[in-house]
């Protein structure tokens, strides 16, 4: 389970379903900024900035390893998480005082 928030500017979000394997588009939105949307491993979706500057957040819990890389062909690979925090910096974040 996981969300998503938009923190600025605004992205064009696109949902697909894995029907044969192959993408087929379900969903095409606007995410403004501020927007809050639920996401998880097993969201196949596309985002593209419809803004000259768009920020976004994902979280994820349990944190993502993987993720695949889709074409309209299907599946390309799967590839490890490059965006991954370790633990370490989990337990500093949760042990910092706030002011």
């Amino acid at each position: 389970m996981g969300g998503m928030a938009i923190l600025s500017g605004t992205l064009a979000e696109e949902r697909f379903i894995t029907p044969r394997d192959k993408p087929e588009l379900i969903d095409n939105r606007a995410r403004p900024e501020g927007d809050l949307s639920d996401i998880g491993p097993t969201v196949l979706h596309r985002l593209a900035p419809t803004s000259a500057r768009a920020i976004s957040i994902h979280i994820y819990r349990p944190p993502l390893r993987t993720m695949g890389i889709w074409d309209a062909s299907g599946m390309l690979a799967i590839m490890p998480s490059h965006f991954d925090v370790g633990e370490e910096v989990l337990a500093r974040s949760v042990a910092m005082p706030t002011a």
